[in-house]
């Protein structure tokens, strides 16, 4: 919901949709989105998919203009790495594992539940994003540090210091 109002804050200064993008369709949330839609003429320009396939991901995350994630919990938070590695300008929380797995690379709110904060920051990303000199240089140090082979190593030397014990 804090998106959907940060939104809604910023909708008359800026041509871009909002695309809801998740893998499952809560419906006590859906329902309270819908009437936050509803009640404030967005139907036009908010989508909300679910379970969208690889192929539709990969597509909608080449393709946006900004990539937002309120999130007040995530386990790892692969979605905001994946964005910046497609070289879209992330916004995220600082929540749980967020700041970290995206390397303090992308750009924060400070109160995850705050529209206005997040509206400022969303219009601001809109209207001055950031150069693709910056956004390739995020996604370069994301792309390394989150390299398969390198993942396996950290891995492997995690379990022989545990071996080791």
């Amino acid at each position: 919901m804090t998106l959907l109002k940060a939104f809604n804050l910023i909708k008359n200064n800026i041509k871009e949709d909002l695309v809801f993008c998740g893998g499952y369709k809560d419906e006590a949330v859906f329902a309270e989105v819908n009437a936050f839609v509803a009640e404030n003429g967005l139907s036009e320009r908010v989508k909300m998919l679910f379970r969208v396939s690889d192929e539709e991901r990969n597509w909608l995350l080449t393709h946006a203009s900004l990539f937002v994630t309120p999130s007040l919990f995530e386990g790892f938070g692969r979605t905001p790495v994946e964005a910046a590695i497609c070289k879209i300008p992330v916004i995220s929380t600082k929540e749980t594992s967020l700041f970290e797995a995206t390397m303090g690379l992308c750009s924060y709110v400070e109160n995850a539940k705050d529209e206005k904060e997040l509206s400022a920051l969303m219009y601001e990303k809109l209207v001055n994003s950031d150069t693709d000199e910056k956004l390739e240089q995020i996604a370069n140090t994301l792309s390394e540090n989150y390299e398969p082979e390198r993942l396996a190593k950290k891995y492997l030397k995690l379990l022989m210091s545990i071996n080791q014990l």
